[in-house]
């Protein structure tokens, strides 16, 4: 029988579902992942954190359903809007005031803004004129982040989003 591996990455957890061709649950699992308020209007995440949660909810879905990953023939996977920071060797790269390099990622909900319009259009919907990353979104997190205000200064982050371009 084929089985297909859904993981979703939410806000405070990664959650792994395995199903059958008929869309039978076989197997699910959830962990958490750890969210970070240094400052004000500041959320932020760690992406290798997020990465070992997909992992680990993974693995124990596979043994909740008795199956080995071999059985998996498809997989879809579905995340938040966040903007992750990572060097030209992928490795982490702070986007806090804390310097701390696996707070690499600016959480949906993060609102650090530098200006209103240089995040949000103004197309009249609600909601996106508020200065930071709004779930309604389409644009990408990026230019929320103001890295002057960052110490020590990132050394030539590549920041990408989950979202697809407008």
């Amino acid at each position: 029988m084929n089985y297909y591996l859904g993981i979703d990455v939410g806000t405070g957890s990664a959650r792994a579902g395995i199903f059958d061709a008929r869309g039978r649950r076989a197997g699910s699992a959830s962990f958490p992942i750890k969210l970070w308020h240094p400052a004000p209007d500041h959320v932020e995440q760690s992406s290798e954190d997020i990465w070992r949660a997909c992992a680990r909810a993974t693995r124990a879905a596979l043994r909740g359903a008795g199956l080995k990953a071999a059985a998996i023939k498809g997989i879809g996977f579905d995340a938040t809007c966040s903007l992750v920071a990572l060097d030209a060797e992928d490795r982490p790269v702070t986007v806090s005031t804390t310097g701390r390099a696996e707070q690499n990622v600016v959480v949906w909900m993060d609102h650090r803004a530098l200006e209103p319009q240089a995040v949000t259009p103004d197309d009249g919907l609600p909601g996106r004129r508020r200065p930071g990353v709004q779930p309604v979104l389409p644009a990408p997190p990026a230019v929320a982040i103001d890295p002057a205000a960052l110490r020590p200064p990132p050394p030539a982050p590549y920041p990408f989003t989950l979202l697809p371009p407008p």
